[in-house]
């Protein structure tokens, strides 16, 4: 051990100076009083004292497309690891620390902050000395000056969210431990934890809120005009009885003529109230459909099966008369073909039924009812396509959100419920123009499978 330099006190609960790092972790991450972001500031407080760094701070990455990369750094030794997604930007949510750069709110371009090379990562990223590492000519070191950095990437349901990070203007004298890499590891588990379920309490709240205000208007709907029948009716339950001229219409001498009209008005009120409360069915159907399709699945929860046969079964469900179905590129339609796709693939039978029948409904609502819809395998997934309009480019995104509908009368959860399946198996989901000028759907990276095994 080198002179002037003392050995660091230990940490685990015997140590006088009181519990160990991770034991005050746990009971800031237990308060139920607490806030997220009471919680993040007192964590990052702990990995400062603890870590012996002055900076501490949490980022959200913005812009940064992870699929170019894979979200991972393939060559450390790349010349072009250090730069960033083009566009991408670092922001400080919570920080610590009296550096002007990482304080909250701040900004800076991906490419000139460490957490460009963090994210690439599936480990963390330690810096023990920046310039003697050769860190010291890239723009992070040249913008920040910082000497020593540890930090991991925080990713949330799958996806690049930020990154945990802890810094110092100096370097350290000595690499980081594994007592001091797990602290900052399990920081991150837990930030990931807490965003996720944060996310989900949103989702439960828009659906919720959704939920309540479509349920609202029909069932208003339906008791008006059960009201209005009740009213038709009369006090004795005798059409006969209700008054004449009741929403205008003039009753004849004979009294017949206002049984008739009572009649009509009475047979009119009960079917928009049947109308009304068909509609409160599906809302419900959907909401749980949606509940089931979001949660993610399992191997054991998957079966092979072939595409023909599915989307066939799901358009007895969802097709009319007057549209029509073609099934392209299966093992049935294209036999012998050099460009025959494989038909058998891994699924959940139930939640790919809910899948499909909704894109096919979809279809048909969009393009009408005497629609062309095309369903096929493509080389790693499968399409659904249609005749219709079509779906301009710059609402392509907003298709996907709770309570967009494209007909009058939709729960607007169509279109979730199949993204949410997809994302259920690991698969991808878009959308573009078909071949006709319609919408086309597109799901990627499905697992294919032995047809034998069906």
């Amino acid at each position: 051990m080198p002179d002037g330099e003392t050995q660091r006190p230990s940490r685990e609960d015997a140590s006088p100076e009181g519990p160990s790092v991770f034991r005050r972790m746990y009971r800031i991450t237990a308060d139920g009083e607490a806030t997220f972001e009471e919680k993040t500031r007192r964590l990052i407080d702990l990995g400062r004292r603890h870590l012996d760094l002055p900076f501490g701070f949490l980022s959200r990455i913005e812009g940064a497309n992870t699929a170019a990369h894979g979200g991972r750094d393939a060559s450390p030794a790349s010349s072009e690891e250090g730069s960033g997604p083009e566009g991408a930007t670092q922001k400080i949510l919570y920080a610590s620390g009296d550096h002007p750069l990482l304080q909250s709110g701040k900004t800076c371009p991906l490419s000139e902050a460490y957490c460009q090379r963090t994210i690439r990562r599936e480990e963390l990223l330690s810096i023990q000395n920046a310039p003697t590492d050769g860190r010291a000519a890239e723009p992070a070191y040249d913008r920040f000056g910082l000497g020593a950095y540890i930090g991991s990437r925080i990713e949330v349901e799958g996806e690049l969210y930020g990154t945990f990070c802890f810094a110092s203007r100096t370097p350290r004298a000595r690499p980081f431990s594994d007592e001091e890499e797990a602290l900052v590891e399990l920081l991150t588990r837990w930030a990931r934890y807490e965003l996720e379920r944060q996310r989900s309490r949103e989702r439960t709240e828009q659906f919720a809120e959704l939920v309540t205000h479509d349920l609202r208007n029909p069932l208003n709907a339906a008791q008006m005009n059960l009201h209005m029948a009740q009213r038709l009716l009369g006090d004795e339950g005798s059409l006969a009885g209700a008054s004449p001229g009741a929403g205008g219409e003039e009753a004849g001498e004979d009294g017949a003529g206002a049984e008739k009209p009572a009649s009509e008005k009475l047979q009119r009120h009960l079917r928009i109230s049947r109308r009304a409360l068909d509609r409160m069915e599906g809302i419900i159907t959907d909401t749980l459909a949606l509940a089931h399709g979001a949660q993610n699945l399992g191997p054991d929860d998957l079966t092979a099966i072939r595409f023909g046969d599915a989307v066939r079964a799901s358009w007895e469900q969802a097709g009319t008369a007057e549209a029509t179905l073609r099934v392209e590129n299966t093992a049935e339609t294209e036999a012998g073909s050099s460009t025959q796709c494989a038909s058998a693939f891994l699924a959940h039978e139930g939640r790919l039924q809910q899948l499909l029948e909704n894109l096919l409904r979809n279809a048909i609502d969009h393009a009408g009812s005497a629609a062309t819809v095309t369903a096929g395998r493509t080389e790693d997934g499968f399409f659904v396509a249609d005749d219709g309009p079509g779906i301009p480019p710059d609402r392509r995104e907003t298709i996907f959100e709770a309570g967009h509908s494209t007909r009058d009368g939709g729960t607007g959860l169509g279109l979730v419920i199949v993204q949410e399946v997809a994302k259920a198996h690991g698969w991808s989901l878009s959308v573009s123009e078909s071949e006709s000028g319609g919408a086309r759907f597109e799901v990627t990276g499905i697992d294919t499978a032995d047809p034998t095994e069906i």
